[in-house]
């Protein structure tokens, strides 16, 4: 989840923070929102479409209506002629929350824009052939559906919208721009091109960095707000819906015997997972940040997501361990552990299936294994890497005691290219953290949910498992509905 970083000094736009806290929140220790306002260019088309209510995209233009973002819209054809426009003194009119591209100069280029605040308008330069170099850039896939002619001036409105981005100082330019968007999409410096979707986690990331966590929010501004805590255990909640059957099984057989240690143990491996979103985030916010501050915030997030996604599977086992009566002391009770694994294999075999010889599962544990394991070694590092004009690239180290294992269950789960392994010198291994990351969050998420899944908690005393206490709460005022865990997964791009 990266923005794309600022190249250069940035255009002469002064940039906004939120307001002072509220009076009575002057407290030493009270946190004040440590951003400036996000700046936002919008394609007008994409807000003026009727977005289904309750979908992703009416949830973004919801988020987008926050005091700590400033949205600019855009098009084309410049702003409807229904929208009232404001008069400067000496006579030029403008929409307050535009940017308006100029006409064409003598020469055929668009020379400038202007922009308009609810007391400001400001005429910018377009500096640059950006235009012109769409315009030739006749191999670019983008609109190879027209006739050549329409898809030159498509290409040449596209580089001109990023250049007005560009010139706003946005952040995030949302649009479906086929030459700003997909792969091959077009750069400028500082701005960030994304679709809707695209949009909607990273709008949801700045703000949980503002201190803002939200269910929902409408156009109108109506919003649901939550605490930190609540926000991300809901997330944890829905990206593991095996949960609640499993919780369920172990809270049942509490009441009936009247101990609580199960369902405080399934509690704990939710906990857990919470844990690692809160890391992801921080991780994320590391690589967006500059300076030995960031590298020193980002080893710190991956070292503490890497060690809660072995807490959690290290937990599913104990309550494994618990439920199939397993003989032996609970401390030994682990799925890297060939002997306990063998003991579950004869109680619950598709259980212990899940961590069969050469399972995607066994190559993850192996990897989790291998860097919990550096803890008491040799430390994950950074490396900084600059190719050319390229934006500069943070790189950590693989552990060199158990580089081999590493790198062969890396193999085996997708290869090194998916984890972003390079060698930049004899002897030494290093791989993207956000790969890191993501790849072995993603796994972990699918084997907790086939662990749930597949411990059988109906064979515990006290246990009488109905279809309702199997799925997540369908109650819209539940504390946790689907409309509020929807929210909170979109906002976290999972």
């Amino acid at each position: 989840m990266r923005f794309n970083p600022v190249q250069s000094e940035r255009t002469g736009r002064k940039f906004a923070w939120p307001e002072e806290p509220a009076k009575g929140h002057y407290g030493l220790f009270e946190a004040r929102p440590p951003l400036r306002k996000m700046i936002v260019l919008v394609d007008y088309e994409l807000e003026a479409e009727d977005a289904t209510s309750g979908s992703a995209e009416s949830f973004l233009f919801g988020l987008l209506t926050h005091p700590y973002i400033d949205v600019i819209r855009y098009s084309d054809d410049g702003p409807p002629v229904e929208l009232e426009r404001s008069e400067t003194p000496w006579g030029q009119k403008y929409v307050p929350g535009w940017a308006v591209r100029g006409e064409r100069s003598k020469d055929g280029e668009v020379r400038e824009f202007t922009s308009g605040g609810d007391a400001s308008y400001t005429l910018h330069a377009l500096h640059g052939n950006a235009a012109h170099i769409a315009r030739i850039h006749t191999d670019h896939p983008s609109y190879s559906d027209i006739p050549p002619d329409e898809a030159v001036q498509k290409r040449e409105s596209d580089a001109i919208a990023a250049l007005i981005a560009e010139g706003v100082g946005a952040d995030l330019h949302i649009t479906r721009r086929e030459y700003l968007s997909g792969p091959s999409r077009h750069k400028a410096r500082g701005v960030t091109f994304c679709t809707p979707e695209e949009a909607l986690p990273l709008v949801g990331f700045y703000l949980r960095r503002q201190g803002v966590f939200l269910y929902f929010r409408a156009v109108d501004g109506f919003q649901y707000r939550c605490s930190e805590r609540i926000y991300f255990f809901t997330g944890a909640l829905e990206l593991l819906p095996e949960v609640w059957r499993w919780s369920n099984g172990c809270a049942q057989h509490a009441v009936a015997s009247g101990d609580d240690s199960l369902p405080a143990l399934t509690s704990s491996l939710v906990q857990r997972v919470e844990r690692v979103l809160q890391s992801r985030d921080d991780l994320f916010a590391a690589l967006n940040s500059h300076g030995s501050s960031g590298m020193d915030a980002l080893l710190r997030s991956l070292d503490t997501a890497l060690i809660f996604m072995m807490g959690a599977l290290d937990v599913s086992a104990r309550v494994a361990h618990r439920v199939l009566g397993v003989g032996g002391a609970i401390r030994n009770a682990g799925w890297q552990s060939p002997q306990w694994l063998a003991r579950v294999s004869t109680i619950a075999p598709s259980l212990a299936q899940v961590f069969a010889d050469g399972s995607e599962a066994q190559h993850l544990l192996e990897i989790l294994r291998k860097f919990r394991n550096s803890v008491h070694s040799e430390a994950i590092s950074p490396l900084s890497l600059k190719d050319g004009s390229a934006p500069e690239r943070i790189m950590v180290s693989l552990p060199r005691d158990d580089l081999a294992a590493i790198l062969s269950s890396m193999d085996s789960l997708g290869g090194r290219d998916a984890w972003g392994v390079e060698s930049r010198w004899e002897g030494r291994m290093h791989a993207d953290p956000e790969k890191i990351l993501e790849l072995t969050f993603q796994r972990v998420l699918e084997i907790l949910n086939a662990i749930m899944r597949e411990t059988p908690v109906e064979i515990l005393p006290g246990v009488h498992l109905t279809p309702a206490n199997c799925a997540p709460p369908n109650d819209p005022s539940d504390r946790y509905s689907e409309m509020k865990r929807q929210g909170v997964r979109w906002q976290l791009g999972l």
